[in-house]
């Protein structure tokens, strides 16, 4: 997936974000990046902090939990008339 976005989109990120990254991830991302092209590895930045967030997008779209004024997401278990329109759509016509 990663040869594929590099070689087919190359300039389709134009920044990636990465906050509050684990010290596991850090260390993953240390081998992937090296298997990136420079110029897409370049573009992902970790940020710590709202603070250090702020510099790369205003707080008015940080999301509540993180001081800004976006709703925060909860994610719900689908509900059977979720299931059965995922059902419907993907059954061949």
């Amino acid at each position: 997936m990663i040869n594929a976005m590099q070689n087919y989109y190359p300039e389709a990120l134009g920044l990636g974000l990465v906050l509050n990254a684990s010290w596991t991830f850090n260390t993953v991302w240390n081998v992937i990046k090296s298997w990136l092209d420079p110029v897409l590895a370049s573009k992902i930045h970790f940020v710590k902090s709202s603070k250090e967030l702020a510099e790369y997008i205003n707080r008015v779209f940080f999301l509540k939990r993180l001081g800004g004024k976006q709703m925060d997401f909860k994610l719900r278990p689908p509900t059977k008339e979720d299931e059965a329109l995922v059902k419907f759509f993907r059954e061949d016509k």
